[in-house]
C-alpha cells in the first residue's frame, strides 16, 4: 500500500513540474514574441559608383532592404539615373559634401558652401527634399553643424571597409557589433564592401534583424529628427 502511495505522489509531483515548465516555456515564448526585433541602419558613403552601386541596389532589392546613401555632390549629376533609381526604390539619400573635403579643415564659410553645393546637386536631380548630412570623416565644426538645417548622421559600427578591402573581415566585424539602433558605415565604391553588405544582410535577416533607413529607424524609436544634432546610434 505504501509503495502505491509513494508512486502516486511521485506521479503528481512529476506532472506538476511538467506543468510548471510548460507554463514557464509559454511565458518565455510570449515575452520573446512581444520583444521587438533588432533594427539597424545600413549606410553607404562616397557614391554613387557606376560600377558597384547597381550591384548593391540589385542585392538590396532582392532582399527587401532599404538603406541610406550619402552621396558626393560632384558625382551626382553624371550618375543622375542611378540616383533616381535609389530614390525610386525607397532608399534615403543624404549629403556627403560636394567634393569630399575634410570640412573641419575648411573655413566655416567654405564648409557650408560644400554642403550647400551638394544639396543643390541633389535637388537638381531629385527635386525638393531634406537631404540629411554626413560630413566626410564624420568631422564638422560646431558652428557649421548648428547652422545647418538637417540632422547630422555619423555611425556606431565601423568595419573600416575602405582600409581592409576584405569581405570576410568586414562581415565578421558587423556580426560582432550587432546592436539595436546601430548605424553601420560602409562604402558602395568597393566590390568587397558590396559583397560584405549582402552577406551580412543574409546572415542577420536569418536571425531576425531588420534593416531600414536612418530616418525610418528614428521613427521606429519614436525619436525626433533635430537639425544640427549628431546621431551615432538611434536609442
Amino acid at each position: 500500500m505504501k509503495k502505491w502511495t509513494i508512486l502516486l505522489l511521485l506521479t503528481v509531483l512529476l506532472l506538476g513540474a511538467a506543468g510548471q515548465q510548460k507554463s514557464l516555456d509559454s511565458t518565455q515564448q510570449q515575452v520573446a514574441a512581444e520583444k521587438p526585433p533588432i533594427a539597424m541602419a545600413l549606410t553607404f558613403d562616397d557614391g554613387p559608383s557606376a560600377k558597384y552601386t547597381p550591384q548593391l541596389l540589385d542585392g538590396l532589392r532582392d532582399r527587401g532592404v532599404r538603406a541610406t546613401f550619402f552621396l558626393v555632390g560632384e558625382q551626382v549629376g553624371e550618375q543622375a539615373p542611378l540616383v533616381r533609381r535609389m530614390a525610386r526604390e525607397g532608399h534615403q539619400i543624404g549629403n556627403h559634401s560636394y567634393s569630399h573635403h575634410l570640412l573641419e579643415e575648411c573655413s566655416d564659410g567654405e564648409a557650408l558652401q560644400e554642403l550647400q553645393s551638394c544639396d543643390l546637386a541633389l535637388r537638381s536631380v531629385l527635386g525638393p527634399g531634406e537631404y540629411w548630412v554626413r560630413p566626410p570623416y564624420g568631422s564638422l565644426s560646431d558652428t557649421v553643424r548648428e547652422t545647418w538645417h538637417t540632422p547630422v548622421v555619423c555611425w556606431s559600427v565601423d568595419p573600416k571597409d575602405w582600409e581592409c578591402r576584405n569581405t570576410e573581415q568586414v562581415v565578421r566585424h558587423i556580426m560582432d557589433h550587432v546592436e539595436d539602433g546601430g548605424i553601420i558605415l560602409l562604402h558602395d565604391c568597393y566590390d568587397t564592401s558590396v559583397a560584405a553588405a549582402l552577406q551580412a544582410i543574409d546572415q542577420l535577416q536569418a536571425q531576425g534583424v531588420e534593416f531600414m533607413t536612418v530616418e525610418e529607424l528614428l521613427a521606429r524609436k519614436g525619436a525626433e529628427a533635430v537639425p544640427g544634432k549628431v546621431y551615432r546610434k538611434i536609442k
